[in-house]
């Protein structure tokens, strides 16, 4: 593995079947929704223009108990940050091994851009079915969308960054930080998006999986930070990790215990851990790159759950405080 001070500029690109994993991923995506199109009933008579959203909306509600909106925009969006996180895992794991590249639209900088975009998209698809089913437009939708926006402005800010002072070698520059920060903070988005129909909603089983999934998915985007230390090539201090690995589990397992109440906090971490897992199988089994470690929060997680147990979470203040100590 090349070290922060060997990576050389110019490494060059053999990557013609990498392009499978947009394409699967996107795939994917389109099968969904058309089988959500096929099995949807939905009642009265819908519009021409409005119908192929009253046939998806009304399968996303059977299926998970949630209003339609909620899913339509956080499935969505939970979709378009995979694809985002397996591109910057990916990116970073390339540039580790085989140093700076010259090409720009490589099929991991495609990726990220297009998941990142995605969060865009998925803003305006939660708005969208929140209008057809007479709602008002949902905050969360908005918040989506605007963050998935700053983050995707962060591309050619970078390339201005480059021209000005040079190739860094480091994750934390200004627009990385831009890139990553919106990334982390749009699972954060989703989270509240789905959160915002709860009031609402009757949570299937299907339903319930979904808010774990998006719970874990905050905790994998909120330890993207770590990034230079999962691969072994910190640019900065070590005391910044544990820091790092402390605010990413404080604020994550307290917010997801109080949203998925006992046994919230496990659940967000035993998703983390294979989502994690399959990424770490991607980038160094079928990419064979290096390896990405990640933090477990095992005994984060345990101690959320015990400090909910002795405190309880209904003074959210004193749960919060009695489970800062445990990080």
């Amino acid at each position: 593995m090349a070290t922060a001070g060997e990576l050389t500029l110019g490494a060059a690109y053999s990557w013609e079947r990498e392009w499978v994993y947009l394409v699967a991923l996107l795939t994917f995506y389109a099968v969904c929704v058309g089988l959500l199109f096929v099995f949807g009933r939905p009642s009265g008579t819908p519009s021409p223009l409005t119908f192929p959203f009253h046939q998806i909306a009304d399968s996303l509600k059977r299926l998970t108990g949630f209003p339609a909106w909620a899913m339509a925009g956080g499935l969505t969006g939970l979709l378009m940050l995979l694809i985002a996180v397996i591109g910057f895992y990916w990116d970073v794991a390339w540039h580790v091994d085989n140093g700076r590249d010259d090409a720009l639209l490589t099929p991991a900088h495609v990726m990220i851009l297009v998941g990142l975009g995605g969060l865009v998209f998925a803003g305006v698809i939660g708005a969208v079915f929140a209008r057809i089913e007479g709602e008002r437009t949902p905050r969360s939708a908005l918040t989506l969308a605007v963050i998935g926006a700053g983050a995707v402005i962060a591309f050619p800010i970078d390339d201005l960054w480059h021209r000005a002072y040079g190739l860094d070698l480091t994750l934390w520059s200004p627009p990385h930080l831009q890139l990553i920060t919106g990334g982390a903070f749009a699972t954060l988005a989703v989270l509240m998006l789905i959160a915002e129909a709860l009031p609402r909603a009757r949570p299937t089983l299907v339903g319930r999986a979904v808010l774990v999934i998006a719970a874990g998915a905050a905790l994998t985007g909120l330890s993207v930070f770590q990034g230079e230390f999962d691969f072994g090539v910190p640019q900065f201090q070590p005391v910044y990790l544990p820091v790092l690995v402390a605010a990413a589990a404080g604020f994550t397992l307290v917010l997801v215990r109080i949203a998925l109440g006992r046994g919230g906090a496990v659940a967000a971490v035993a998703f983390y851990l294979v989502l994690r897992g399959v990424i770490a199988w991607i980038v160094a089994g079928s990419l064979d790159h290096t390896f990405p470690n990640f933090p477990l929060y095992l005994a984060s997680a345990v101690a959320v759950e015990a400090a909910a147990a002795l405190v309880g979470t209904g003074r959210r203040l004193r749960f919060g405080l009695a489970a800062v100590p445990t990080r």
